[in-house]
């Protein structure tokens, strides 16, 4: 039987969740053809309210199969003006994906988000979109999550050319130096499992 999870995608407005859910889609096989925001096609924004303006009015739910895991992507509304749907959605989530915008950085909605996520102790990675984009800081807003949201980020992935239609995003080697150690320390305070294997010197399985 396959495990089944469920992960929210949320973010303050035009940071991009609703093209990443479409791209997340696509890349598993769930979608023949990308859709796009701005052709008003894509999976999750099916509402005539939410094609015409563009943006996510009510959380939606779309499901893609990888590996041997059924993942439930929740997409959620980023305006300020629907943040009491997105909080209904975070109590039943395994994971959520924050999605910022390394162009416009943390805006206000992303730090509600945060407090919200932080408070109910849900696992959270943090996406950082429009690295191409002109004005983008990735390096810059990376120090700024570290500071104003946690300082036991761990940096997943690297780039090159930010600011640039070239920019090219890669995955660090989890064995690598800084993020193997950051890594292990994430895993070390937050699972008993991975404690035992720390304090007995033992290294810890990568599928803990």
């Amino acid at each position: 039987m396959e495990d089944i999870i469920n992960i929210g995608i949320v973010a303050h407005a035009d940071a991009g969740k609703t093209t990443l859910t479409e791209q997340l889609l696509f890349e598993a096989g769930e979608l023949r053809t990308l859709g796009s925001v701005d052709s008003r096609n894509t999976q999750t924004d099916w509402l005539d309210i939410e094609r015409q303006r563009g943006i996510s009015v009510k959380a939606s739910s779309s499901r893609l199969f990888w590996k041997k895991c059924q993942i439930n992507l929740i997409d959620t509304p980023g305006h300020v003006d629907f943040a009491g749907e997105v909080q209904r959605s975070l109590s039943m989530l395994d994971a959520v994906i924050l999605v910022v915008s390394a162009a416009e950085g943390i805006q206000g909605q992303t730090e509600v988000l945060w407090e919200a996520l932080d408070k109910l102790d849900v696992p959270t990675l943090i996406f950082i979109n429009k690295i191409d984009r002109l004005g983008a800081e990735p390096k810059e807003l990376i120090n700024e999550l570290s500071t104003r949201f946690s300082h036991n980020l761990a940096v997943m992935e690297s780039w090159e050319d930010a600011q640039s239609r070239s920019c090219r995003v890669f995955c660090l080697e989890p064995k690598q130096g800084t993020l193997n150690k950051c890594l292990t320390e994430l895993a070390v305070e937050n699972d008993a499992k991975a404690q035992k294997y720390f304090l007995n010197d033992s290294p810890i399985p990568e599928d803990i």
